[in-house]
C-alpha cells in the first residue's frame, strides 16, 4: 500500500474535476492509501499544503500552478526540488511539449513530419518555408485550446494580421501561424517508459458539428456543454488500415521519446485528403477521467480504468525505486520559512 496524494490545483477554474473523485477512487481499489489534496493559490501555501500530508508518492493532475496554466512544469520542478516522488512528465517534458515551435523543431530531428510553420515573436519572425492558406494561429504556449476559436482559422492576409495581433494582446508572448490540415484528427495516447506502449488510435468524430465553422477542437467544443460545437463532437476509436494504423503508432512512440514525455502522454494528428499523417502537438500529462480520450484508447486496448492509473503509479514508483540511494538519503529541501536554527 502506498500513501498517495492526488494533487490538483484548486485555484484553477473548473476545479475540483471530475477527474481527482475517479482516480482516487481506482487507487482505493488498488489498495493504496489514496487523498485528494487541493493546492492553494499562494505557493508558500502550496508547499505548506504537501508538507503537511508528506505523501510517499504525489499522483500529479495539475494543469496549472497557482490558476496559471502556463505554469505547469514548475510545479514539478517544485516536486523535484522538495525530494517528493510523482507521476507523469517532468519539468523537462511540460516545458518541452508547452512550447510548441520547440517541439516542432526536436520533432524534425528524428524526421517526424508536421504542418509548415512561422512563429511571431515580440522583436522577430520565424518561419519555415512559405505557407499557404488556410492557416490555424494559436498562442504557442498555452493548452486546453486556450485562445483557439472559429476566428483562428483564416484565410486571408488581412485576417492573419489581425489574429496574429490579437493572440499576442490576449494572451502574451508569441503568436505560431501554421497550415491548417483540413482532414481527419486523430490522437494516439502513450504509456510506460522502457518499452512505451502506443494504445489504438482514437478520433474525433465531426460528424454532428455546425457546418460553417472549421472543423477544430475549440474551447466551445471542448469545454461548453450548451454549445452545437460540443454536443457535435464525440471521441471514437479510429477506423483505420492496418499500415495507417502501426505508421501513427510508430510516430506517436517516437516523439513521445524525442520529447522525453514520461509514464503517459498523448500525440495529436491530422490527416490530410491523401491520408498523411502530420503531428500537431504533443500532450503529457492528457486528461485521465473515465469518458477522456486516453481512457478511451486503454479500454479499446484491453485496459480498464483502474488498472490505467495502477500503470501510471507503478511507472512512478519503479522510477522512485530505481533512484541511486545516495540520492535517496538525502534530506529534501524544507519548506520557505522552516529553515533550521543553528545549534547554540
Amino acid at each position: 500500500m502506498t500513501r498517495v496524494a492526488v494533487v490538483y490545483d484548486a485555484a484553477a477554474p473548473y476545479t475540483p474535476d471530475i477527474v481527482v473523485e475517479q482516480v482516487v477512487a481506482a487507487l482505493r481499489t488498488g489498495g493504496h492509501d489514496a487523498h485528494p489534496v487541493g493546492l492553494p493559490l499562494e505557493l508558500r501555501d502550496v508547499i505548506a499544503t504537501l508538507s503537511e500530508f508528506r505523501p510517499e508518492m504525489v499522483f500529479n493532475l495539475t494543469e496549472s500552478l497557482c490558476g496559471r496554466y502556463e505554469c505547469d512544469f514548475h510545479f514539478a520542478a517544485l516536486l523535484d526540488l522538495l525530494g517528493w516522488p510523482f507521476t507523469g512528465n517532468d519539468m523537462v517534458g511540460l516545458m518541452l511539449a508547452q512550447d510548441k515551435v520547440l517541439t516542432k523543431k526536436l520533432l524534425a530531428f528524428d524526421h517526424l513530419p508536421f504542418p509548415r510553420f512561422a512563429a511571431f515573436y515580440d522583436e522577430a519572425l520565424e518561419f519555415v518555408g512559405d505557407l499557404r492558406f488556410p492557416l490555424f494561429v494559436k498562442p504557442i504556449r498555452l493548452d486546453a485550446s486556450i485562445g483557439i476559436d472559429a476566428s483562428s482559422v483564416v484565410r486571408k492576409s488581412l485576417d492573419l494580421l489581425e489574429k496574429v495581433r490579437q493572440v499576442r494582446m490576449e494572451y502574451g508572448g508569441a503568436a505560431l501561424v501554421e497550415e491548417f490540415i483540413e482532414g481527419r484528427e486523430i490522437s494516439v495516447a502513450v504509456v510506460g517508459n522502457e518499452s512505451p506502449l502506443a494504445l489504438p488510435p482514437i478520433e474525433v468524430d465531426f460528424t454532428g458539428f455546425p457546418k460553417r465553422r472549421p472543423r477544430i477542437m475549440d474551447q466551445r467544443a471542448k469545454f461548453d456543454e450548451t454549445s452545437a460545437e460540443y454536443r457535435g463532437t464525440k471521441a471514437v476509436v479510429a477506423k483505420l488500415e492496418d499500415p495507417l494504423r502501426d505508421e501513427l503508432q510508430r510516430m506517436a512512440t517516437t516523439a513521445y521519446r524525442c520529447l522525453r514525455m514520461r509514464d503517459y502522454g498523448r500525440i495529436d494528428f491530422r490527416l490530410d485528403k491523401q491520408g498523411k499523417p502530420f503531428i500537431l502537438e504533443a500532450n503529457p500529462n492528457p486528461y485521465l477521467a473515465k469518458d477522456a480520450e486516453l481512457s478511451l484508447a486503454a479500454n479499446a486496448a484491453g485496459i480498464p480504468f483502474a488498472e490505467l492509473v495502477e500503470r501510471i503509479l507503478r511507472c512512478a514508483l519503479d522510477r522512485e525505486r530505481r533512484r541511486p540511494a545516495v540520492r535517496k538519503s538525502e534530506t529534501p529541501l524544507l519548506p520557505f520559512g522552516d529553515e533550521p536554527k543553528p545549534a547554540l
